[in-house]
């Protein structure tokens, strides 16, 4: 689901090679090898929706009144990654810790 959701891009070969949160002048990244370890630590977080680690899964537009303006997205599904920034920091806090503790050792 990471690869096929995330990682991968339209073109069968093509793959991200980080994810970048924020404005060219103040931005935060994550490089793609970290990108699975966030997912697969956050396994056991609560949602109403089906989910994957931090990644939710819901309709992309249920359209209950059948307005034909949204009827298109009826019967497709999106992947939404609501904690992305919270989970970047996260990982980034991380990485300062174990430098910091292989230091001190």
């Amino acid at each position: 689901m990471i690869e096929r959701s995330i990682t991968k891009g339209l073109v069968l070969n093509d793959r991200i090679d980080a994810i970048i949160c924020g404005e060219p002048a103040d931005f935060l990244w994550i490089k793609r090898e970290d990108i699975k370890k966030i997912i697969i630590k956050k396994k056991d977080n609560y949602c109403s929706s089906p989910h994957f680690g931090p990644l939710v899964c819901q309709p992309l537009n249920r359209c209950l009144n059948y307005n034909r303006k949204y009827e298109y997205g009826r019967n497709y599904i999106q992947i939404k990654w609501y904690s992305l920034f919270d989970d970047i920091i996260e990982n980034m806090n991380d990485k300062v810790l174990n430098n910091y503790s292989k230091v001190d050792n």
